[in-house]
């Protein structure tokens, strides 16, 4: 799956369930850096009962140089 969007290509890597959790994860490319193959993952945790529109407030969580996004689900 791919963005439309110009400003902020985006690609759907992985969608998982892990019990009541769901979570995409998805590959931007910014355009920021003067090396265009950089790319920074985005996930997206949320109940997997969640309704498309019901939202919550977003959350931006950045984990420590030892760990990874696995980090915040336990």
């Amino acid at each position: 799956m791919k963005s439309s969007s110009r400003l902020f290509p985006v690609t759907l890597l992985r969608a998982d369930m892990m019990g009541p959790l769901a979570e995409d994860t998805y590959l931007i490319r910014h355009g920021r850096d003067s090396d265009p193959s950089v790319q920074i993952a985005v996930s997206r945790l949320m109940l997997s009962d969640e309704k498309p529109d019901v939202r919550g407030f977003p959350i931006v969580l950045v984990h420590g140089s030892f760990c990874n996004r696995g980090f915040w689900i336990s």
